[in-house]
């Protein structure tokens, strides 16, 4: 699901037409996973959690990123308990398009649960389910980023061999390079590019800072 909001409602889904739906039909059976940072979409992001009845958890994160593998193996032990509670019971995702942050914690539900036993399964059946390509000319749309595709391999790889690849322990990585494959362009001129090493949250390196780039408007 997309981000339901109070603005910008005309473009985006409506929290009041999200919250008739889900009373109309899963009243105190339904709860919402709100990925979107809080100042996404001009603050709706950080859309009031009563105007859904308090059903809201929230799980945000940065768009066109993945989760770590610890937040989405927890999510999935969630959301599994709380699915096999009761029958009545559903599990709505939404970030701020609804594909690709969403469409990364839906396909690993779907590999957790043996819906789908690959990676690469669980991203075309979400695309399909997710998208109708007549009404668009980009065709099917749904996990893009290669992180996330990334982490959702290894999510897989981690199933097939029933927990024994130990990917949550923190290692030491010496990143000694960086390259660029391609020289981005901006209306046939040659532009600055700088780079952020983060781990986690955490700064690590800043090019830009580094190497005296601190502007990087579009002009330059």
């Amino acid at each position: 699901m997309a981000l339901p909001c109070v603005d910008g409602a005309m473009y985006r889904n409506d929290v009041r037409d999200v919250a008739k739906f889900f009373s109309s039909r899963h009243f105190g059976s339904f709860v919402v996973v709100n990925l979107c940072e809080n100042f996404e979409e001009a603050g709706n992001g950080n859309y009031d959690a009563s105007l859904l009845y308090g059903q809201v958890q929230k799980l945000p994160m940065l768009d066109h990123n993945a989760p770590t593998l610890k937040i989405l193996l927890e999510y999935c032990e969630r959301a599994t308990r709380w699915l096999n509670a009761s029958k009545k019971n559903v599990l709505t995702i939404h970030c701020r398009g609804g594909k690709g942050r969403t469409g990364t914690f839906v396909s690993a539900m779907m590999m957790w649960t043996g819906t789908c036993r690959s990676a690469e399964e669980a991203m075309s059946y979400f695309a399909h389910r997710r998208t109708q390509p007549s009404q668009t000319h980009r065709g099917m749309q749904g996990v893009d980023a290669p992180c996330q595709k990334r982490y959702l391999g290894y999510l897989e790889k981690l199933l097939a061999n029933d927990g024994e690849i130990d990917f949550l322990s923190p290692r030491i990585l010496l990143l000694k390079s960086v390259q660029l494959r391609t020289t981005p362009r901006w209306q046939k001129q040659a532009c600055k590019v700088s780079f952020l090493v983060l781990n986690g949250p955490n700064l690590v390196f800043d090019y830009g800072k580094a190497h005296g780039i601190l502007d990087l408007q579009t002009e330059d």
